[in-house]
């Protein structure tokens, strides 16, 4: 559920009562008061300007506290949300549900897309039904469902792009690695253009910062897609390396010569860094109970096992992210498991060349 402008429709009044209520002392409510108050703005035409005119409304964005007063400000959304479940990032709100059956489904969305928007009324922010999306995960055929509410018709989608990350129906992630590949091929073009007046290191940083790293985006998410569409990353890494050195040598000899590894070693790496800051309570608290170790009564030389959530087959379970984790994790020398730190884990496993997986992707 997309709103407009929303850092700048906060009012002021409403955000140093909600503050109150949180329990902020009065010299606090001053103080905050008076950084918000006294600011003015102008529109310029040409040459010609406007008068001037107090802001009442919003938090100054690109500050510091700027987010972190919106986040207090909505705050207590999540208090009237009663029968689905809702994620929320800034002014990004997600609400889900998960039922055997549709109908359900459909009408506990109903029933909090209307509660939000009354929040969103009540607190003086303005939705954007335009940029609404909705998606029913499955592969069900049936004829494309319209939620209504209001006035507002949200026509069900078969993809949806949620915080830069294109999520399909039936979860192939097929369209985001297109994508993903295709705005890379573009920047490509671009380097291979510029690559004669810079030496291999620059066009190596500039390879990294522009192209290599829109693959690490979100990868613990859609890392165990199909192989196919894995082998276009690939592709396309080959073809990166290929202009950052000048060379047609293979992909594995321009792996080594960049000390890089494939993408799929890549998330890999991200995924059992993961895991282990799961295990060391570094990760958000609603990552950690999706690995546990294994109660095992009796010495063994690995005690750092994982215990594996059950899964049948690839529908149910076993290409899932939960399961391949602890399936790797499981694989890892008992040195690298026992790092003291998240630091000292990255280091020592730079020396692990591959690392073992019996995924599709590496079968």
């Amino acid at each position: 559920m997309d709103l407009s402008k929303a850092y700048d429709c906060l009012p002021h009044d409403l955000l140093i009562a909600k503050f109150e209520a949180y329990g902020i002392d009065k010299t606090g409510l001053n103080l905050l008061l008076d950084y918000l108050s006294n600011r003015k703005q102008r529109t310029k035409i040409n040459s010609s300007y406007s008068d001037w005119y107090d802001i009442i409304r919003g938090v100054p964005q690109g500050s510091i506290l700027g987010p972190l007063l919106f986040n207090l400000y909505v705050n207590d959304l999540f208090l009237f949300v009663e029968r689905t479940q809702i994620c929320n990032f800034a002014d990004d709100n997600t609400i889900y549900s998960c039922d055997n059956n549709l109908n359900t489904i459909l009408q506990d969305l109903q029933h909090d897309m209307k509660v939000l928007l009354n929040w969103f009324k009540i607190n003086s922010m303005k939705p954007n039904p335009k940029k609404f999306q909705f998606m029913i995960l499955g592969k069900a055929k049936r004829e494309p469902i319209l939620l209504k509410i209001n006035l507002i018709e949200i026509k069900e989608s078969s993809t949806v792009v949620l915080l830069g990350l294109t999520i399909d129906s039936c979860l192939t992630f097929k369209n985001h690695i297109d994508i993903l590949c295709r705005n890379a091929n573009y920047k490509l073009h671009a380097l291979r253009r510029i690559r004669k007046y810079l030496s291999p290191g620059k066009a190596k940083i500039l390879y990294n910062a522009f192209i290599n790293s829109q693959f690490s985006y979100a990868s613990i998410i859609w890392m165990f897609c199909r192989k196919t569409d894995y082998l276009k990353m690939e592709k396309v890494q080959y073809k990166g390396l290929k202009i950052v050195y000048n060379s047609n040598e293979s992909y594995e000899n321009l792996l080594l010569l960049s000390n890089e590894v494939s993408i799929h070693q890549k998330h890999l790496r991200q995924l059992a860094t993961e895991v282990y800051k799961s295990l060391t309570n570094v990760s958000p608290e609603f990552i950690q109970p999706f690995f546990t170790i294994k109660d095992i009564p009796y010495n063994l030389r690995n005690r750092h096992i994982l215990k594996l959530p059950r899964a049948r087959s690839t529908f149910h379970g076993t290409n899932s992210v939960q399961f391949r984790a602890c399936l790797m994790w499981n694989r890892l020398p008992l040195s690298l498991k026992e790092s003291r730190s998240v630091l000292e884990f990255k280091k020592n496993m730079k020396r692990i060349i591959n690392i073992d997986c019996s995924c599709m992707i590496c079968g």
